[in-house]
């Protein structure tokens, strides 16, 4: 059942149009001014919201921009005796107002106007949602063609000696070729999307083992893992198969805005990979709230320092 918030300063009113609403089989919540609405509507789970104009404090408009902020897919109809018609116009054309009532109204208008506003809302949610779900398979189509193709590539950013400025090693930064995915965030948040973390990180891998095997020693890389490759060690294991003859030169980096302690398995993941020659680094210390955690717990064999500190 929908439930209709309304709002009025004039309580015979506001009573008077919730007695018209309820009877016609939508629960209402009255609220006489912006501060109470705002309080309903940050507790409650509204679908409409019917607010008159002329309020003292905050008038209908300035509350309807309030609520919008609280209950994005709330409907939001304004109710008036005196309308300024461009304001009202402009409150419509930048989304605050779906509808606007004016008074005088009949209460079978009221109640028709309603239940439209309602219905129109609801099929616009209906095609928002049908094209979030194929924004979403495009996504993923778009993903797994990257990764079938060998689209994903690595970008390197020198690391350098502080007293001769001498390269050392690189930081492996994930790039791709994708003219929908256009950037390393994308590609993890498609990755992430689509359960596919594992896959990116195997195909991550193979391109870590390419470039090494054309850079001599003792030139070393700095790799990223998702958290989520730590939770199976024998997959992790099976994935970092390209990088085991480079094992020594490869430090991989668990960065500790991730939020690694907690997670199933990752203890056993990072023995694994120790065992196999890697090293471990803990990449942006002091970004999170648990830092000394981070350093007991996981015991780096590189620690670098968040910017911040």
């Amino acid at each position: 059942m929908h439930s209709i918030l309304v709002v009025d300063d004039d309580e015979l009113v506001r009573r008077t149009i919730r007695h018209v609403l309820q009877r016609a089989g939508f629960e209402t919540i009255g609220a006489a001014g912006g501060a109470e609405a705002l309080r309903i509507a940050r507790e409650e789970a509204l679908s409409v919201a019917l607010v008159d104009y002329r309020m003292p404090g905050m008038d209908g408009l300035s509350l309807l921009a309030r609520l919008r902020d609280v209950q994005p897919s709330m409907v939001r109809l304004l109710v008036s005796g005196a309308l300024d018609v461009d304001v009202m116009v402009d409150a419509v054309n930048r989304g605050e107002v779906a509808r606007i009532i004016q008074k005088p109204v009949h209460p079978k208008d009221l109640v028709a106007t309603v239940r439209e506003a309602i219905e129109t809302a609801e099929r616009a949610g209906l095609r928002w949602q049908r094209a979030r779900d194929t924004a979403h398979q495009e996504q993923g189509r778009a993903l797994d063609a990257l990764i079938a193709r060998g689209g994903i590539s690595l970008g390197l950013q020198p690391i350098t000696r502080a007293d001769d400025r001498r390269t050392v090693a690189f930081e492996a930064l994930l790039r791709c070729d994708c003219p929908t995915l256009t950037g390393p965030e994308q590609v993890l948040a498609a990755a992430e999307a689509h359960d596919a973390v594992h896959a990116l990180g195997r195909a991550v891998a193979h391109a870590a083992a390419e470039w090494l095997s054309k850079v001599p020693a003792p030139i070393q890389l700095f790799l990223n893992l998702h958290p989520d490759e730590l939770t199976d060690a024998e997959a992790l294991m099976i994935r970092m198969g390209p990088l085991r003859a480079h094992a020594r030169r490869v430090v991989l980096e668990i960065t500790e805005r991730s939020s690694l302690i907690g997670r199933p398995g990752w203890a056993a993941s990072v023995g694994r990979l120790r065992e196999a020659g890697f090293r471990i680094a803990v990449d942006d210390l002091g970004a999170g709230a648990s830092s000394l955690a981070a350093l007991a717990d996981i015991d780096p064999d590189i620690v670098k320092l968040d910017m911040s500190l």
